[in-house]
C-alpha cells in the first residue's frame, strides 16, 4: 500500500503508517519531504489523499502531476525506451524469459542514467 511505504520505507515514521495520526512527541523529519505521484488510482485512493494533512504536520508533502501530463513523469520516458529500444523481441516464451530481458534493460537504462545525471545536475 501507497502510505505504508511513505510512512515506513520514505519517511520512516516509527511504527509506520499506524502511528501517522499518533507520531512519538516531538517527531517530525530532519528535513521536509515532497513526493511527486501520478494520478494512478492507487495514488489517488482515499486512505492516502485523506491522510495529507497528517503527512504534512510531519513534513511529508505530496505533490500531484496533471492530469494526461507523460512528459513530466520521467518513468513514462524510460520504460518507452525499455519497451521499444532495450527489448527488442516482441515476444516471450516464459515469464522468466521476460523478467530477464526487462531485468536487462532496466540494467542498461540504470547505467546510462548514472553517466547522464551528473553532468545534468552541473547544468541545473
Amino acid at each position: 500500500m501507497v502510505l505504508d511505504f511513505i510512512c515506513t520505507d520514505i519517511t520512516r515514521l516509527p511504527g509506520g503508517a499506524d502511528r501517522l495520526a499518533d507520531p512519538p512527541p516531538g517527531w517530525k523529519r530532519h528535513r521536509p519531504c515532497t513526493i511527486v505521484l501520478d494520478n494512478a488510482q492507487i495514488h489517488r485512493a482515499k486512505l492516502v489523499t485523506e491522510r495529507r494533512e497528517d503527512l504534512a504536520a510531519i513534513g511529508v508533502h505530496l505533490f500531484y502531476l496533471p492530469p494526461r501530463s507523460p512528459e513530466l513523469n520521467h518513468i513514462e520516458c524510460v520504460w518507452r525506451s525499455v519497451k521499444y529500444e532495450d527489448m527488442p523481441v516482441r515476444a516471450y516464451t516464459s515469464t522468466p524469459e521476460l523478467h530477464t530481458a526487462v531485468d536487462h534493460a532496466l540494467t542498461r537504462c540504470a547505467a546510462a542514467v548514472a553517466t547522464t545525471t551528473p553532468q545534468s545536475l552541473k547544468t541545473a
